[in-house]
């Protein structure tokens, strides 16, 4: 019974990582499509246009299988 309960409490906290890691992602990218045309410096640019690359690959089919760029490496 002890290991299923560990089992259980770390997949739930991969999950709980991986949504917070998705999370992070869709704020850096919601500030910078709020602020991208106004005159101010945005030191995640490139990160943020690097994540709206690959969802605009994963939308039109260009890259059909990574999954690794829209969900961390845990363990």
């Amino acid at each position: 019974m002890q290991i299923r309960y560990k089992y259980l409490a770390k997949s739930r906290l991969i999950k709980m990582v991986t949504l917070y890691h998705l999370s992070s992602k869709f704020a850096l990218v919601t500030h910078y499509l709020q602020l991208k045309d106004s005159k101010v410096n945005i030191p995640y640019a490139n990160k943020a246009q690097d994540i709206l690359n690959l969802w605009y690959e994963f939308v039109h089919g260009e890259k059909e299988q990574r999954p690794n760029d829209f969900f961390p490496k845990l363990m």
